[in-house]
């Protein structure tokens, strides 16, 4: 899907709407209930401020890898000031693994 990856101070990553591509995984549910607890995961209340939001939740086009469209889906961005305000670290490759984030930051490599 198109924007940035970063690796946050928290330990997870955050998306941003900025330029360039990353990749993830599209998960389906079989009832659409499940998206309040991913909300309250998100730290996301729907129609609240975006000071009360650590994301905001967007209803985007997903592509396959080959930038095809694949499907529309929910996902929850962060803004780019607060990616920063968390210490974010871009991950130019565009794909976020907390193994891979730990064992970069064990061995002092950043992006």
């Amino acid at each position: 899907m198109p924007g940035r990856l970063y690796h946050l101070s928290l330990g997870y990553p955050g998306l941003t709407d900025e330029p360039g591509w990353v990749q993830g995984v599209l998960l389906e549910f079989k009832t659409p209930e499940v998206l309040q607890g991913l909300d309250e995961l998100e730290e996301y209340t729907p129609g609240g401020a975006a000071t009360e939001n650590s994301y905001h939740r967007t209803w985007e086009q997903v592509y396959h890898l080959d930038r095809t469209p694949l499907a529309w889906a929910w996902l929850y961005r962060m803004e780019p000031e607060r990616v920063a305000s968390l210490g974010g670290i871009w991950i130019p490759e565009g794909s976020w693994s907390g193994d891979q984030q730990r064992h970069r930051e064990h061995k002092g490599v950043m992006d």
